[in-house]
């Protein structure tokens, strides 16, 4: 269940980046954990750091480059 939400939440960002509609804030993309709502990077964050998986490791890396492009 959680890979296919991740799926669907990549799919989300993929698409709203082709169409110039990425949500810098990442507060569009919010997944439910145990109930409550996390920001995705912050999500992200914790997954990195406590699973230390290379997928988290390097979705977190990205997300986090990707929010501050196009800023001065």
């Amino acid at each position: 269940m959680a890979v296919a939400k991740a799926h669907a939440i990549a799919a989300q960002i993929w698409s709203d980046c082709c169409q110039g509609t990425f949500d810098r804030s990442l507060m569009a993309y919010q997944p439910l954990i145990n109930g409550k709502e996390v920001g995705l990077l912050e999500a992200l964050r914790v997954r990195a750091e406590t699973k230390r998986q290379a997928a988290a490791i390097h979705a977190y890396r990205l997300l986090r480059a990707k929010k501050t492009w196009g800023r001065a």
